[in-house]
């Protein structure tokens, strides 16, 4: 049974090719992606099926029907050796995409499908939701909004993919087994240490709470094998930004308690802020709500924000605002927009 009572009959196999699917319908998709998705459809017949059937769903979308098609034809052995040619399929058909990526996330019962096999576990959140989960080796993940991973423990290493969204990971100790989080080209790793880390269309972070982590990227080569290479080694209250178009672009800083503190408040279903341009705050906000928020005035986009708001309140945002900065609140339908007094 799921949370809410339904119970669904749907195989891992069937909810991982939901969750490439997924990955690939979000726009990242890294050469180091490729490769492993080649790997797991080379996994067996049922895997490259599966596939199959989930593309189907985008039957009408000529681009990414093809791509189960195309991998699915492979077997074992080509699998590995093969180069596809990957078409930004999604720009032309966005909405109607990103419409069937909501049915499909409805279909296969995303967030309440825990445990889907003994290796594979996949964890997911919808936009608003936050969700803690306790792993078999006592370690933790909370899920910010929106997010989804894949759990793979193995006798020698705790693989964990981010494929998209942002998470909190507590890490038991067990030196004999080191925690290594995949999100896109990234990876980092650890043996017993506290950090999040969060995948953003354009950037990608990791912030260091407790403990040492090691931060590398995947490095593509034209027709060379995939090499890693070292980023940083991160140190407690250091984070991590990395530009996803550049993988010579790495910005490091040193974070005082209060900006930790600030930077996971989410985890306690409240965000914080200090000052940050009011532009920012809408963005950040409207990650966890469905409404569409707007500024149609350019000059209250830098106005200065502080305060800490309840995840999807955005009414005491609204509040605030009005109250503090004098604008005005229109909302029709779904859309919200926000209005200087010339406005």
């Amino acid at each position: 049974m799921t949370e809410h009572g339904a119970k669904w009959n749907i195989s891992a196999v069937e909810i991982e090719a939901a969750a490439w699917i997924a990955q690939i319908d979000g726009g990242r998709f890294s050469d180091a992606d490729k490769a492993a998705l080649r790997e797991w459809c080379a996994r067996s017949e049922a895997h490259r099926e599966a596939l199959r059937r989930q593309g189907a769903i985008w039957s009408e979308l000529d681009s990414l029907a093809a791509l189960p098609a195309q991998l699915a034809a492979q077997g074992p052995q080509s699998a590995d050796r093969s180069h596809l040619r990957w078409r930004p399929f999604w720009v032309a058909h966005a909405a109607l995409a990103v419409l069937i990526v909501a049915v499909l996330v409805t279909w296969i019962g995303v967030p309440s499908v825990d445990r889907v096999e003994p290796s594979v576990q996949i964890y997911a959140t919808r936009v608003g939701e936050l969700r803690t989960i306790v792993l078999n080796d006592q370690s933790t993940v909370r899920l910010n909004t929106n997010s989804l991973v894949e759990v793979d423990y193995r006798p020698n290493e705790r693989r964990i993919r981010l494929v998209k969204g942002e998470a909190l990971f507590d890490v038991a100790k067990d030196p004999r087994r080191r925690f290594v989080v995949h999100a896109s080209e990234n990876t980092v790793r650890a043996v017993g240490t506290r950090f999040s880390v969060r995948l953003l269309r354009d950037r990608f972070e990791v912030v260091v709470s407790e403990g040492v982590v090691e931060l590398t990227r995947t490095i593509p080569g034209s027709g060379q094998p995939l090499q890693s290479a070292v980023v940083s080694r991160l140190e407690p209250r250091q984070a991590a930004y990395l530009d996803a178009e550049s993988a010579a672009t790495v910005s490091i800083e040193t974070l005082d308690v209060g900006e930790i503190a600030r930077h996971l408040s989410w985890t306690s279903g409240v965000l914080e802020f200090d000052g940050e341009p009011l532009e920012d705050v809408i963005a950040e906000v409207s990650r966890y709500t469905s409404l569409q928020i707007e500024i149609n005035d350019p000059s209250l986009r830098e106005l200065p924000v502080a305060g800490r708001f309840r995840v999807g309140d955005t009414q005491a945002l609204f509040d605030v605002i009005e109250a503090g900065f004098g604008a005005s609140i229109v909302r029709e339908g779904n859309v919200v927009t926000i209005t200087g007094n010339a406005g």
